[in-house]
């Protein structure tokens, strides 16, 4: 009879079979892998029939249970079985900013279901005191991670390092430690033609003003301050004397005085002719500002006015120009004063006398005799009357005016009458005038006078004619 075999009964998925003889009465022993745990029978034995005692167990995966979260952390996962702890599975854990984790940071599941580790805690980071310096104030009182403080010094030092500083993840302070020194800029002078208005010192954060002297300017800026590399900023101002420019030479005019400096002055005149505007100063003065107190005056040509009117009488010339010579003319039947010119001089003034205009004088005309006259004086447009006491009869012009020429109108009158010069001659007085030259030889005196009067209508009429026809002023 043959032995009896029951042929190997297979390895459970995940684990093995335990056993080199699988005959009659042989037992075969069953274990998983690690991770896994059996479910069956752990055992089987070949039967006398060759069928093994217990079926092929299963080899079932182990699972852990769920760690939990760190509190300020996050928790990250990696599952490698079907299940989301399963065997091999790892949790990891990172602390939120500003915190740390004391211990490791992955926990992993274990073939007996339990953690590799203790689930650790995160600590919020602490970078402890940052220290104070001598001589100086910290401000901050907060020590954890992202806190800053700041330091300063006190008094006249100057802080050294960093001013300010960081509690960082790793648990220090950022930079270094800074420390409190006294800096000195040193005494930067006084530039020339300037002096010190205010400093307060020569050490760090001190100032200095200066101001220029009178009569100096500085077109750059006048005040230092003592830096923290212990230098002064900017550079020593420079004053520079104040220059106001030529202000230049008026037309017709010239300057007095070359020296255009603060507080100088020049004198401007006009050249003869010519006259400074009233509105305008004949000296001008160099302000502080670098400007003259007024601009150059303008010589304007001297004119004189108008000359004065006179009664009767016109100015003859129109230029007024200084230099230039008017007269004087007196209109018809008028007659001058005095001889009349007057020069505009360079005070825009007329120069002489200014004359009047008197009516033309024409004389005394005379009264014939054996007549009467009356009259309104002698001047021009002033009449004269003739008449004769009787019997005697007027030969010659009744009324008679000055003419503007300063002669009489008309003919000097006559008184004629019955006297005669011896010899019978008739003498009609003033017929001699007229052209009318009459002798008489008769004997009767009463005839001759007859024809005296006879003779004389004729004459008369054309005397009053010729009277008429004389212009007589109105």
């Amino acid at each position: 009879m043959g032995s009896i075999t029951c042929g190997h009964p297979g390895n459970p998925p995940n684990g093995l079979t335990q056993g080199s003889q699988f005959n009659l009465n042989d037992v075969a022993k069953f274990q998983c892998n690690p991770g896994f745990r059996l479910e069956g029978a752990s055992q089987s034995q070949c039967l006398a029939n060759g069928q093994w005692s217990s079926t092929l167990p299963s080899c079932r995966v182990v699972n852990c249970s769920d760690p939990g979260h760190l509190e300020n952390s996050v928790r990250q996962v990696q599952p490698s079985g079907p299940h989301r702890f399963s065997f091999g599975t790892t949790v990891s854990y990172q602390c939120i900013h500003g915190f740390y984790l004391l211990g490791t940071h992955v926990l992993t599941c274990q073939g007996d279901g339990t953690w590799d580790k203790k689930k650790k805690k995160c600590l919020l980071v602490s970078c402890g005191h940052p220290g104070s310096p001598p001589h100086s104030q910290i401000s901050g009182d907060k020590h954890t991670v992202g806190s800053v403080v700041r330091y300063s010094c006190l008094g006249r030092r100057t802080l050294v390092g960093n001013s300010t500083r960081m509690c960082q993840l790793d648990g220090r302070w950022s930079g270094s430690l800074p420390h409190c020194s006294v800096i000195s800029c040193g005494n930067p002078g006084t530039p020339s033609n300037a002096r010190v208005i205010f400093n307060d010192g020569l050490v760090f954060s001190s100032s200095i003003i200066y101001q220029c002297r009178e009569g100096f300017y500085s077109t750059g800026v006048l005040s230092r301050h003592c830096t923290v590399n212990g230098t002064w900023t900017g550079s020593s101002p420079e004053c520079t004397v104040i220059n106001c420019g030529d202000p230049g030479v008026p037309a017709n005019g010239l300057r007095l005085g070359s020296d255009f400096t603060y507080n100088k002055s020049v004198v401007f005149q006009c050249t003869p002719g010519f006259m400074m505007e009233s509105d305008r100063a004949a000296a001008l003065t160099c302000t502080k500002d670098r400007t003259w107190n007024g601009t150059k005056p303008v010589c304007k040509a001297i004119t004189c006015r108008a000359p004065q009117a006179i009664p009767n009488g016109k100015v003859v010339g129109s230029d007024f120009s200084w230099g230039s010579s008017v007269s004087y003319a007196c209109l018809e039947g008028y007659q001058l004063s005095l001889p009349a010119v007057l020069t505009c001089e360079g005070n825009g003034t007329w120069s002489g006398d200014i004359p009047q205009c008197f009516p033309v004088f024409c004389g005394d005309p005379g009264t014939p005799a054996q007549g009467r006259r009356e009259d309104r004086g002698f001047t021009y447009r002033s009449s004269v009357s003739f008449s004769c006491l009787a019997p005697l009869v007027l030969v010659g012009s009744a009324r008679r005016f000055c003419q503007s020429d300063g002669t009489w109108s008309g003919t000097q009158p006559s008184c004629i009458g019955e006297g005669g010069s011896s010899g019978g001659s008739c003498g009609i007085w003033g017929l001699t005038s007229l052209s009318v030259p009459i002798l008489c030889s008769l004997e009767s005196r009463m005839a001759c006078q007859l024809l005296q009067v006879l003779l004389l209508i004729p004459a008369l009429l054309q005397q009053e004619i010729i009277g008429m026809g004389t212009k007589i002023p109105q």
